[in-house]
């Protein structure tokens, strides 16, 4: 496999990884702060729910404009909010800033794997989709089962807002 195709794979589990460590981690930060298992599921209900609802969002998105400029806008606007989090947390602390960073970069994600779906006939041309799918899925599905183990290894190592 060419190098500018696996890098397209590495990006792609790279991000589904980030966006797992962010939601696993979310419920356990707002459980620890709060001791109330009520409030984790809430928090978890609150950065679970706007992905969902932003599918027919983010599929209409990808059929409008080009699906490179919305995966650059995606990540970009991921990482910029994650910065923009951490700053607030420094001078207004509390956990409510994690659960609606989540919630957005849930979003973002959403749109980013759905603007990669729409590349991946483009980007692959001599392969099948089916060859291509597969290898989608594999990326993403190892970054979704090692999301939560790489959060726990981190949080083992630095506190929760460096985690993020």
């Amino acid at each position: 496999m060419r190098k500018d195709y696996l890098a397209f794979f590495v990006s792609l589990f790279l991000s589904r990884l980030a966006d797992q460590i962010l939601l696993f981690i979310v419920p356990l930060i707002v459980f620890q702060t709060t001791q109330s298992v009520a409030w984790a599921g809430l928090a978890f209900f609150v950065e679970s729910l706007p992905r969902y609802l932003a599918f027919p969002v983010c599929g209409a998105l990808c059929d409008k404009f080009a699906p490179v400029r919305i995966l650059h806008i995606s990540q970009v606007c991921r990482a910029l909010a994650c910065g923009v989090a951490v700053m607030l947390y420094g001078v207004f602390d509390g956990i409510l800033w994690i659960v609606l960073l989540s919630a957005l970069c849930g979003v973002l994600t959403t749109q980013g794997i759905m603007a990669r779906e729409v590349l991946m006939p483009h980007v692959f041309p001599h392969y099948s989709y089916a060859k291509t799918l597969s290898y989608s899925q594999i990326a993403d599905q190892s970054g979704l089962v090692l999301g939560p183990l790489v959060a726990a290894l981190m949080l083992e190592v630095w506190a929760w807002h460096w985690v993020v």
